[in-house]
């Protein structure tokens, strides 16, 4: 690996590890544990529909 390689290389990952580090978290986190705590009261939720039928 030349000098200018590992140049590029290391600036490269710094970019990518910076990029990481300070980026805000999605949206998707959030839709993701909303989901979990759906399945729990999914029962619940069809107990409702079945009453209303």
């Amino acid at each position: 690996m030349t000098k200018k390689s590992f140049f590029y290389a290391t600036f490269i990952m710094s970019i990518a590890f910076l990029f990481h580090a300070f980026h805000s978290p999605s949206t998707a986190h959030a839709g993701f544990f909303d989901r979990v705590k759906d399945i729990y009261t999914a029962p619940e939720k069809l107990d409702e529909v079945r009453e209303r039928v």
